[in-house]
C-alpha cells in the first residue's frame, strides 16, 4: 500500500475535506500568480486611461516630424481632390494628382521594402500609391497586458526581416527579439500596461527597429481627426515602408464601430500595428486598412485583419487619438 494511499485511507472524513479545500485554494493561487492564467489576453487594458502625455522631442526628432508632417498634409490635401473629383464625376484618376511638395523619393530603395502594389514614389511628381500592404506578420500577446509590446514585436521584426507566420512571441528564431525583453524595454506593466512614450522609446532604441533612414525616429502624436490619422498611415507605410501602431478601444460598450478582431464588447485599450491601406481618405468604410491583432475575441484571435478607414479612426477616437508613427 502506497503512502498516499495510507494517507487517504486513515484519514478522518472531515480532515480529508479539510486537506482538499487547503490544496485547492493553493492551486488556485498558484494559477492566480501565473501570467499565462491571470487573465485571458482579450480581458485586461493594454495602456493607462489617461494616456495623452506627448513626451518633449529632441532637436532631430522635431525636424523629422515636421518633414513628416508636411507629407501628411500633402497626402491629406491630394485625398480632399480626390474625393472632391470623385464627387463631381471627373474620369481623372487619382494617381495623377501632383504631390511634388511631398518631397520626392519613395522610402528604403524605393521599392516598398517588400509590400504589395506600388511603393513610394521615386520622382516626386505624382503619388502615393492607392495600396501598399507591407509584408507584417502577427504575433499573439503572451500575457494579458502585452499587446504594446506584440505590436512593438511585430514592427520590429517587420524591419528586421523576420517575417515568419508563426504567432509565437516567445520564440528566438522567429523573432528579433521576444516579448519578455521588449515588455522589459517598454517598461509594460500589468497595472498600467504601456504608456504610448515609453513604446515609442523602445523602438527607437538602437538594437530595435532598424531604421529605414538615418534620421528616422518613432514619435508618440496625437490625431486630429480621421483624415490625419489616414494621412499618417499613407506617410509610413507609403512613403518610407514602415508600419505604425495605434491606440484603439477595439470594442467599447454600446460602441457604434468596432475592430472585427473584438466582435464581443470589452472595456479595453489595446495597441495594434497597422501595415498597409487601400485607398485615400475620404470619410467613409470604403478605404481599407490592414492592422494586425495580438489579442481578440468572440472566436476571433491573432492575425491579420482588414478594417475600413472610418471605424479604424472611430476607434482610436473612443481612445485618446493617440497613434505612434
Amino acid at each position: 500500500m502506497t503512502r498516499a494511499r495510507r494517507r487517504t485511507r486513515f484519514s478522518p472524513p472531515a480532515a480529508r475535506r479539510g486537506l482538499a479545500i487547503v490544496i485547492t485554494v493553493i492551486a488556485l493561487a498558484t494559477l492566480a500568480t501565473s501570467p499565462a492564467f491571470a487573465r485571458r489576453p482579450s480581458s485586461s487594458s493594454g495602456q493607462p486611461e489617461n494616456d495623452t502625455y506627448i513626451p518633449p522631442r529632441t532637436p532631430a526628432e522635431a525636424a523629422f516630424e515636421r518633414v513628416k508632417l508636411d507629407i501628411a498634409v500633402a497626402v491629406r490635401n491630394l485625398a480632399a481632390q480626390a474625393a472632391l473629383r470623385v464627387t463631381r464625376s471627373d474620369p481623372a484618376s487619382v494617381d495623377m494628382l501632383c504631390i511634388s511638395d511631398c518631397g520626392g523619393g519613395g522610402g528604403g530603395d524605393g521599392s516598398g521594402a517588400g509590400g504589395s502594389g506600388s511603393s513610394g514614389g521615386t520622382s516626386g511628381t505624382t503619388g502615393p500609391a492607392l495600396t501598399v500592404v507591407l509584408e507584417a506578420r502577427a504575433r499573439r500577446q503572451s500575457t494579458s497586458f502585452w499587446c504594446g509590446p506584440a505590436a512593438g514585436q511585430v514592427v520590429i521584426n517587420y524591419s528586421r526581416g523576420y517575417v515568419f507566420s508563426s504567432l509565437n512571441g516567445d520564440a528566438t528564431t522567429t523573432n528579433w527579439k521576444t516579448q519578455d525583453t521588449i515588455a522589459g524595454w517598454m517598461k509594460t506593466t500589468e497595472s498600467s500596461g504601456t504608456i504610448g512614450g515609453n513604446l515609442a522609446a523602445a523602438l527607437n532604441r538602437p538594437d530595435a527597429v532598424l531604421k529605414p533612414l538615418a534620421d528616422w525616429s518613432y514619435l508618440y502624436a496625437t490625431n486630429a481627426d480621421g483624415a490625419d490619422m489616414h494621412a499618417k498611415i499613407v506617410t509610413d507605410v507609403w512613403k518610407y515602408a514602415m508600419p505604425l501602431l495605434i491606440a484603439v478601444k477595439p470594442h467599447g460598450a454600446d460602441a457604434d464601430y468596432f475592430l472585427p478582431s473584438w466582435p464581443k464588447e470589452l472595456q479595453a485599450k489595446h495597441w495594434i500595428t497597422i501595415y498597409g491601406y487601400d485607398g485615400l481618405w475620404d470619410g467613409t468604410d470604403y478605404p481599407q486598412v490592414y492592422y494586425t491583432e495580438s489579442s481578440g475575441n468572440g472566436g476571433k484571435g491573432p492575425g491579420s485583419y482588414t478594417v475600413g478607414a472610418l471605424t479604424m479612426w472611430k476607434v482610436n477616437q473612443y481612445n485618446a487619438k493617440t497613434t505612434v508613427w
